[in-house]
């Protein structure tokens, strides 16, 4: 259930500048075409200020340069798209499910779990586990040995972490994640007595770790591999969607972004502020510099250096990518073209 709050409270709790009547009362949000009376919208540019102007809602966040219809309040922002989501934590507060340790979870009696930890039945936590304070684990879980997690974290039903895994504070893990599963590590062992089968697949055992940063946020079924001799590691602030790939010993930046069913392969190093766009995929051991953008289903073989925006597979620079995607269109009429001269030729050869 949101509160309810007027436009002037909302106002000054998100520090924005009120617009209009400040007793209009707020208790929910919507966007444009659906708000109706009590909702809060926001408008980011001009281009919806028709929206706008037929919107049904009680106020909006609105930048420089933008007024409501005198129907509406409103609460200048810089950055509208930050302000909603400022607005939203007030009017819609995450609650806690679980707050203390359920007897239906099992708890290892050489486990640590601090003052405020939520643990619900059927969560497994093993030896030499610490958790720190206010953090919440929902059903099905698994920690297994020598993990810690930080304080105020949230794993919802099904994460799975594997042993010696550290994960920090403020990580939100959603529901089917695998944090420190084994590497995808094999090396081929020549067969002696066996014609047929000549090589097998020998496993390298991985005896790494998975390290998770503060403030990460990884998306469900996302998996992120335990390294074979050190460290698989996530930093501070990198929001990972869901579906995505971490391979073995690779390391991702700070305050990063890799979007749905993206795929690292091991050991490449990923910097900081980088975009790794939906189904994005980057080869092994290569380092991608700060501030990249990788489009999305771009196909990165080669390193980048920091800055770079690539599109394509293989992975090109953003404007011969689309130099070259502007002519696919007028690919037959090329092929066209050329078959019409390849027989012109051939019938001046004597």
């Amino acid at each position: 259930m949101n509160n309810e709050v007027t436009v002037q409270e909302l106002a000054e709790t998100i520090s924005g500048e009120l617009i209009g009547d400040g007793d209009r009362s707020i208790s929910g949000a919507a966007s444009l075409e659906t708000a109706g009376p009590g909702d809060l919208v926001f408008v980011e540019s001009t281009k919806y200020l028709d929206q706008l102007q037929n919107c049904r809602g009680a106020a909006a966040i609105v930048p420089d340069g933008i007024t409501p219809p005198g129907h509406m309040s409103g609460i200048k922002f810089p950055h509208p798209a930050l302000g909603m989501a400022c607005a939203l934590e007030v009017l819609s507060p995450r609650k806690r499910r679980f707050t203390t340790v359920s007897e239906g979870a099992f708890v290892h009696d050489e486990a640590t779990v601090a003052e405020g930890v939520g643990v619900a039945p059927g969560v497994y936590i093993g030896a030499g586990v610490s958790i720190g304070p206010n953090t919440e684990i929902y059903p099905g879980c698994t920690i297994l040995d020598g993990t810690t997690v930080g304080a105020d974290s949230v794993l919802y039903s099904g994460v799975h972490v594997y042993h010696d895994c550290e994960i920090g504070d403020r990580v939100i893990l959603h529901s089917g994640v695998v944090i420190g599963a084994d590497g995808y590590g094999f090396v081929q062992e020549p067969v002696q007595d066996n014609p047929a089968e000549p090589l097998r697949h020998h496993k390298v055992p991985q005896i790494g770790k998975v390290v998770i940063e503060d403030d990460v946020e990884i998306g469900a079924n996302t998996t992120v591999d335990r390294a074979a001799l050190h460290e698989t590691r996530i930093q501070r602030g990198t929001k990972v969607d869901n579906l995505v790939m971490v391979g073995h010993n690779c390391s991702i930046g700070k305050h990063s972004l890799l979007v749905g069913q993206v795929g690292i392969s091991g050991s490449t190093a990923v910097g900081d502020y980088v975009t790794l766009a939906g189904q994005a995929g980057i080869a092994g051991h290569l380092r991608i510099g700060s501030r990249v953008i990788v489009g999305a289903q771009a196909g990165v073989t080669k390193s980048l250096s920091d800055g770079k925006i690539v599109l394509g597979s293989p992975a090109i620079d953003i404007q011969q990518a689309r130099k070259a995607y502007a002519l696919v269109g007028s690919l037959p009429r090329f092929k066209k073209k050329l078959a019409d001269l390849a027989r012109r030729v051939s019938e001046l050869e004597p």
